[in-house]
């Protein structure tokens, strides 16, 4: 249910992050990054989950409670680096609780597993993240490219969701891209799950992700879970005005009608902390909310010829987060190769000893 394309965020396994003091006579500590990725290190993380707030809609009479509460567990590794930097990480959501009151629903999503390319700043590299967008948008076909699509149009409420529940980091978290000091700030785009194609002039190979801004600024240290960590705290005070027409024409089977239109529109302020431990950069914790009005509709001529069930839906809600380290184990190194001891030379034949007369 959280989307698991949260792909602006950093998986640091095994980075380095080390204080060092900036030009003597001014006494400021700068913090340094560096990211190194090791092949075969694992971390897993525990996270709790929930979201409540209201939700009206089309189809509801009246506005109605909304409430979510989730655990989950995420496990990633560092399958293998490569030689200019990048390295491939596969992480795992298994969720252990997930209970959805307003749809009276307590099954658990199946585990879902996923591979990603990242690059040596830590951010997913660009045009795979972009290709995971579409991928995902292509969900109901289990894969298959080839997918017809449905010939309906899914309910409004299914685009709140997309947005509402992809808060938690998981294995992508920020750090500072360069040498920084405490009060530093620097600003980066988070990618949404709705294709953009700028219009129709992108084809779906070469489509972006709509992204909004967010804030990181660099707070200092503070110790947790008794080691000495970089405490972070991400802003965000977006406004969101996204057509999802391409995500829909991914979704649907046009038969003989217009391709569906829709924007979802609203706002997201809120902040999150993360605390990165000095030793080694491991996200030991990191918590937040954000509060979210947002409301997704589909254009009169979509609700003309497609005939929704939900033709618009809003909600008003509050959606908060913990993840913490549970565990994590460095790569074991494996003993060098030991070289064949060299073949021991034959022994010099005797030579025959003659006989005496």
């Amino acid at each position: 249910m959280i989307n698991k394309n949260r792909i602006l965020m950093v998986m640091a396994m095994g980075m380095l992050l080390v204080p060092e003091f900036a030009a003597a006579q001014s006494g400021v500590r700068t913090y340094v990054v560096r990211r190194l990725y090791e092949a075969g290190a694992v971390q897993q993380y525990n996270v709790i989950f929930n979201l409540k707030g209201d939700v009206k809609s089309s189809e509801l009479d009246i506005e109605m409670p909304l409430s979510v509460e989730s655990q989950l567990r995420i496990d990633t590794k560092i399958l293998k680096v490569e030689e200019n930097g990048q390295a491939r990480l596969q992480y795992t959501y298994k969720y252990l609780k997930n209970v959805v009151d307003l749809l009276s629903e307590e099954d658990l999503p199946k585990p879902t597993t996923e591979t990603i390319r990242i690059s040596p700043s830590g951010f997913p590299v660009e045009d795979e993240a972009q290709k995971k967008v579409v991928s995902r948008t292509k969900g109901a076909s289990n894969g298959d490219d080839n997918f017809p699509g449905i010939p309906f149009l899914p309910d409004a409420q299914l685009f709140l969701t997309q947005i509402g529940f992809d808060l938690i980091p998981g294995p992508f978290y920020p750090v500072p891209p360069r040498p920084m000091t405490e009060g530093d700030q620097w600003r980066f785009e988070v990618p949404t799950p709705f294709i953009n194609t700028q219009g129709g002039r992108l084809t779906l190979d070469h489509a972006t992700a709509h992204t909004y801004p967010v804030v990181v600024k660099v707070i200092g240290l503070k110790e947790m879970q008794g080691r000495p960590c970089l405490h972070l705290q991400q802003t965000t005070d977006a406004t969101l005005n996204i057509p999802i027409g391409d995500t829909l024409l991914e979704v649907v089977r046009l038969l003989d009608r217009n391709p569906p239109k829709g924007t979802l529109k609203g706002t997201l302020k809120g902040t999150i902390d993360y605390y990165l431990a000095l030793s080694d950069g491991a996200l030991v914790q990191a918590s937040g909310s954000i509060k979210q009005d947002l409301r997704v509709e589909y254009d009169a001529q979509t609700i003309r010829q497609w005939e929704p069930d939900e033709s618009w839906a809003e909600w008003n809600a509050q959606a908060s987060f913990k993840q913490t380290l549970a565990s994590a184990k460095a790569a074991t190194p494996t003993a060098p190769a030991k070289k064949p001891a060299p073949a021991k030379k034959p022994a010099p034949a005797k030579k025959p000893v003659p006989k005496k007369k």
